[in-house]
């Protein structure tokens, strides 16, 4: 199987970033996808809210909270990682 290599460079949405990599995910090739969302929380698909995320913070700050088709951790996203 060939490796692609995708780097993105113009979408900054996550909810169109976690969208892209769930088609992937699915379509099942092997891709390394370079990209970087606006600020935003994204959490892995069992993690639980109350244990990794400051609700009241995030609410107050206005910063998206996502969930992604893959597992891991919560992972906070801006322009500057």
């Amino acid at each position: 199987m060939k490796l692609r290599v995708i780097l993105t460079e113009i979408l900054e949405d996550p909810y169109l970033n976690l969208a892209i990599d769930e088609a992937l995910l699915i379509k099942n090739d092997l891709v390394l996808r370079i990209w970087r969302n606006n600020m935003s929380v994204v959490l892995g698909i069992l993690s639980r809210v109350n244990d990794e995320i400051n609700l009241e913070y995030i609410t107050e700050k206005n910063i998206p909270l996502l969930r992604r088709i893959s597992g891991g951790g919560s992972v906070y996203h801006d322009m500057g990682n």
